[in-house]
Order: structure tokens, then C-alpha cells, then sequence
């Protein structure tokens, strides 16, 4: 039975780490079975990685459930009468699965072949790390395969009390993957331009023969200046903006790729002529 503790550094992705290869690992089995357990210390953690794993699952077609508390009745009967995917949720409401729905379980977890637990420190020598231990053997004994644990955690200590706690008897078979900062600086570069009005950034791109805005011809040129041969992730908004200078930046270097992502909210790798670089604009 194979167990991991995640350890990444603070600003490194958790969730994405663990749920990356454990999404590929079930992606092909369909439902009629929860196939990973969430386990959280909080309904707003719950609430929170909901949102990150559902957009991951929905690549993959999979559905994905949380429940606690605040979970209407009709989500929750929906998970029961057709299981699948991934489900989200606290060791109390786990609890409470074995406590209202006992007759259910072996339905939902007869296939269970991941638990995942997030912020594991937070578990380790209490009262509740012991309930969430106990619930964790209760649902193994309804699985037809045995269960792999993922703990995850950015501030623990002591690697040999998490590896005790994910696998009790045999510690030293606990893959221990622990995230280095060092390995992941990352530089950034701002750069403020004076632009047109509202009225200019509305009108269609400029074509070929149109002159390009001073404030484009300024940003592409540093474009080109600091990122030539290196690739870089680039955030600018609005999208008008972003093809008139990506247009520009590309033109001012012949047979180059120039992508510029023009949301506010996501960040997308960006290849800008070339090769990696820890750079970013």
C-alpha cells in the first residue's frame, strides 16, 4: 500500500501536487464508486479547493462532491444515488456519513483507492487527528483494494511523526517528498506605460497599414528587448491591448512567437521566443 507526505514549500500548490497524478491514476474508472477522498480541516478549505479541483475534473469529465453542513440535501442525495469522482469533505461530516447513511457506505466507497489529506499537521497528536485516523480504518474495511494515503502539509516539522501517522506500523515505507524554496524563485518585472483613453482601447486592433499606439509601440519593444530567447509569463489586460502588442512584438522579430494571456485573474505560460528563463514580466 503505497503512502506519501507531501512537505512543498509555502508558496508552492498543494492540492495541485497531490491531485495532478491521483486524477490520472482514476481518470479511466468511471463512476459507481467515490475513487479519492478530500479530507479538510475546514468547510472553507472545503469550499476553497472545490472550486480548483472541480476546474482540474473538468478535463476529465469527473464529477467532484463536497459535503458538510452547508451542502444542500439535494447535492448530497445526488452523490448517493450515483457515486463517482472526487469527494471533499471534513472528519465530521465523515462521521456523520457513518452515523445517517450507514447503509450507503459500501456503495460509495467500495472503490475508494485515494484519501487525500490537506494541512495533515494539523492532525497530528490531537483528538481529532485520532477521530480522522479511526474514520480512515472504518472506510478502508469497506474498500476492495487497499486505500493510499496522501498527506499534505507546508509547515511540518517533524517528518517522522507524519510518516507514524499515515502508516502506523511501518513508517519507513512513507515516500517523503519535501518541496525546496530555493528551487523555485521566481523574479518579477513591472512595468507602467501612460495609454489612450477608453474611446482608443474600444476600437478594433489597427490593421497592417494603421499606425500602432505609442504606448504599444513601447510596451512590445520591451517586450522584445527583455524577453527575447526566453520564455516568460506575462499578465496584461485588456485583451485589445494584448494583440496590438503581441502583434507588434511579433512583427518587430521575424519567425518569433509572441503570446500574451490577457486575463486578470489567471496567469498562463506564455512562450516568448525560446527557452526558460527566471525571469517573468
Amino acid at each position: 500500500m503505497g503512502m506519501w507526505c507531501l512537505a512543498p514549500a509555502p508558496h508552492q500548490e498543494k492540492p495541485e501536487a497531490a491531485f495532478l497524478p491521483v486524477l490520472s491514476a482514476i481518470a479511466d474508472e468511471g463512476e459507481g464508486s467515490v475513487r479519492t477522498i478530500y479530507v479538510g480541516p475546514l468547510k472553507a478549505l472545503i469550499n476553497d479547493q472545490f472550486m480548483r479541483v472541480e476546474e482540474l475534473c473538468g478535463y476529465l469529465d469527473m464529477p467532484v462532491h463536497r459535503w458538510h453542513g452547508d451542502v444542500s440535501a439535494a447535492a448530497k442525495a445526488k452523490l448517493v444515488a450515483k457515486p463517482g469522482g472526487v469527494l471533499l469533505i471534513t472528519p465530521e461530516s465523515l462521521e456523520s456519513l457513518f452515523v445517517n447513511r450507514s447503509t450507503a457506505l459500501g456503495k460509495l466507497f467500495h472503490g475508494l483507492r485515494f484519501v487525500v489529506i490537506d494541512e495533515l499537521h494539523s492532525f497530528l497528536d490531537n483528538e481529532r487527528g485520532r477521530h480522522l485516523r479511526s474514520l480512515l480504518y472504518r472506510v478502508a474495511a469497506l474498500t476492495e483494494k487497499p486505500l493510499r494515503l496522501i498527506g499534505l502539509s507546508a509547515t511540518l516539522g517533524e517528518p517522522l511523526v507524519a510518516k507514524q501517522y499515515l502508516d502506523r506500523d511501518q513508517p519507513d515505507r512513507v515516500h517523503w517528498i519535501n518541496g525546496v524554496a530555493a528551487e523555485s524563485e521566481l523574479k518579477l518585472r513591472l512595468h507602467a506605460y501612460v495609454r489612450a483613453g477608453e474611446k482608443e482601447l474600444l476600437k478594433p486592433a489597427p490593421t497592417e497599414q494603421e499606425e500602432i499606439p505609442t504606448y504599444a509601440r513601447d510596451m512590445a519593444n520591451d517586450l522584445v528587448s527583455h524577453c527575447r530567447g526566453q520564455t516568460n509569463l506575462i499578465l496584461q489586460t485588456p485583451a485589445r491591448t494584448s494583440n496590438t502588442t503581441a502583434s507588434f512584438a511579433s512583427g518587430s522579430q521575424p519567425g518569433r512567437d509572441c503570446r500574451i494571456s490577457s486575463s486578470s485573474t489567471t496567469v498562463r505560460s506564455a512562450p516568448i521566443c525560446g527557452q526558460q528563463t527566471e525571469e517573468t514580466m
